[in-house]
């Protein structure tokens, strides 16, 4: 028996911020870093998502082997406007695990949002680098 309208299942995104060098600082971050993205700076980089939708960011080393183990770490996720898209005060959500990963779920009233935030992150715990991507919030298609 089908039913009327039914909303759509939530996805759940991962996206990989890929580091291809295993010294990396605030100045060479767009030639060792990147999202998968074939075109486009870091700050071009823009993820389309619909409420109710998770998102997980993780770090991947994908440079030269190191001894020890180069490990990136997410440490933290950081609105820069006044929106709330994953309604945390503040607009931040911290870092957890090893390595350090951050997850957040799309809020109800921000669809048609548009929201630069920025991603803290390091590699062995070492100094914080910053990149500033985008995510955009489309209203959810109904089935």
């Amino acid at each position: 028996m089908s039913g009327g309208n039914s909303t759509p299942t939530p996805v759940d995104y991962i996206i990989t911020l890929h580091v291809t060098c295993a010294e990396v600082d605030n100045q060479n971050k767009d030639t060792c870093c990147n999202f998968g993205q074939s075109s486009g700076t870091n700050e071009e980089y823009n993820i389309n998502v619909a409420v109710g939708d998770s998102i997980t960011w993780k770090g991947q080393y994908d440079g030269p082997a190191t001894t020890p183990p180069t490990v990136v770490n997410i440490t933290k996720i950081q609105k820069e406007k006044d929106s709330e898209i994953f309604g945390k005060p503040n607009g931040v959500i911290q870092g957890s695990g090893s390595p350090e990963t951050v997850e957040g779920t799309v809020q109800d009233h921000t669809s048609g949002l548009d929201e630069v935030y920025t991603i803290f992150f390091n590699l062995n715990g070492g100094q914080q680098i910053k990149i500033d991507p985008k995510i955009t919030v489309q209203p959810r298609a109904s089935k």
